[in-house]
């Protein structure tokens, strides 16, 4: 068996370390390991596709600085958009986004979300078909039936989940069951949006692969390790575990200290009076933080607050 694509979800390329990563010495470094990892992965299956299910950045106004390092360092991939990629979540915003700075620079290939992308390979020819954040999975026009010598994958940033995979109260109609009866014709639903990785083999005829985060970024997945798809040209698929002994986890709690109130007061005080004025509300905390002594605990609650608003 040939390895014709890897399958990755989830990278959220960001500017600023998350709260559980701030003791990295270089955060762009530490990402760039993973990226390595990727690289040789590839190199190691004589260069298959890599296919991205969104969300390649946290954010879709990166700062040039990433840009340019994930431009120097990461590999050409194949991608959907995720909501982080969107300005304002919008699909029709997309060409004002850091995603669409690595498509005009022929890093990233979008992948179409009316047509499907072929890609002539050795063995077979792979079929990509693109459904980013907001647009609903539904099955190809043709059954898989009448097709030979191909592999037809469904690229989707829409969370999917199953038992031990979720959230309490997830919605039914996102479950791996209610997406597999949605698109049964394609060989592989490539998910990306879930952090939690799962593969699942639904029936002999089709696989879902959500990816999950390509990078542990919170306190909770201390034990948890990233993963990748590899998938062959008889379109079976299989995990290869990220290494992240390098990873370094900040999973000290800090005390919290009396005076803290007074300066979070402040630090709200600040913001009322201030004027944004084509500065984003993370350039002003930065700037407060910069400009005045604040404490360790509290700029880890700031810094947590922001976390939560960026992947709310």
């Amino acid at each position: 068996m040939t390895v014709i694509a890897i399958l990755v979800s989830d990278i959220h390329f960001s500017h600023n370390p998350p709260i559980a990563r701030n003791n990295e010495p270089n955060w762009y470094d530490a990402m760039m390991r993973q990226v390595r990892f990727l690289k040789e992965l590839q190199k190691e299956h004589d260069n298959p596709p890599i296919v991205v299910a969104g969300d390649v950045f946290d954010r879709w106004n990166t700062p040039p600085a990433l840009i340019n390092r994930v431009l120097a360092e990461a590999p050409t991939f194949y991608a959907v958009a995720g909501q982080h990629d969107l300005p304002f979540h919008s699909l029709s915003e997309i060409k004002k986004s850091a995603y669409w700075t690595l498509v005009e620079a022929g890093k990233l290939i979008n992948i179409p979300h009316d047509k499907p992308l072929s890609i002539e390979l050795s063995t077979t020819t792979l079929f990509l078909y693109g459904f980013p954040f907001g647009f609903p999975l539904h099955d190809p026009e043709h059954p898989i039936s009448e097709r030979s010598n191909s592999v037809h994958i469904a690229v989707i940033h829409d969370y999917c989940w199953q038992s031990g995979f979720s959230y309490s109260g997830a919605p039914t109609e996102k479950s791996v069951e209610e997406h597999s009866q949605s698109a049964g014709n394609y060989d592989i639903l490539h998910f990306g949006d879930n952090h939690k990785g799962f593969l699942k083999r639904v029936n002999r005829h089709q696989i879902i692969f959500n990816g999950g985060t390509f990078y542990r970024r919170n306190i909770d997945e201390v034990d948890y390790c990233p993963m990748v798809g590899l998938v062959y040209d008889n379109s079976d698929v299989k995990p290869v575990y990220v290494p992240v002994n390098k990873d370094i986890l900040s999973i000290k709690v800090q005390e919290t200290k009396s005076e803290e109130n007074v300066e979070i007061d402040n630090f709200v005080n600040y913001l009322s009076k201030i004027s944004l004025n084509g500065i984003d509300i993370e350039e002003a905390i930065a700037q407060y933080m910069v400009m005045h002594s604040v404490s360790d605990a509290v700029r880890t609650e700031i810094t947590g607050l922001l976390e939560i608003t960026r992947h709310g």
